[in-house]
């Protein structure tokens, strides 16, 4: 099925099928409007939305962290790219391998996940955004710049 995006008004997006037509507004919140470029994730859909210009210029599909506890939660609110790093490690668990990661609180970055790709939503993150589209998590991250707002709700 193939989907199209259309901008209804500022902050409505309106994505619908193709094959059949049929509308399925998504209501983009205003935080995801607030500058030039915003990465805008959504955890009621599990969409990453990257908004260029107002518009959405590329959505992923996003697993977040559970609620084992505080530390593995993913937060929620309004942050920035402060550290983008192509191929980094995580530290803290057995050396995962973090691909395009883009840091955004603290130790919480977006990044490709190999288990995301592999279990789907069987699993979870201990806390990051996890992306499954090496592709479309590798052409984001080549457009991102450090500052870039990110809005998590």
């Amino acid at each position: 099925m193939k989907l199209a995006v259309i901008i209804t008004t500022i902050g409505t997006t309106a994505v619908f099928s193709t094959a059949t037509g049929a509308a399925a507004p998504v209501i983009l919140p205003k935080q995801c409007m607030v500058a030039r470029t915003v990465i805008c994730i959504s955890k009621a859909d599990r969409k990453l939305r990257f908004i260029r210009t107002g518009r959405v210029a590329l959505t992923m599909d996003a697993r977040f962290g559970d609620a084992r506890g505080p530390g593995f939660r993913t937060a929620e609110g309004m942050f920035s790219v402060f550290r983008k790093v192509a191929m980094d490690y995580s530290q803290q668990y057995d050396n995962a391998p973090m691909p395009y990661s883009m840091y955004f609180h603290g130790g919480q970055a977006i990044h490709y996940s190999y288990s995301f790709a592999r279990e789907g939503y069987n699993g979870s993150s201990h806390g990051c955004v996890n992306i499954r589209d090496m592709a479309k998590i590798r052409w984001m991250f080549n457009r991102v710049l450090e500052g870039t707002p990110v809005y998590i709700y």
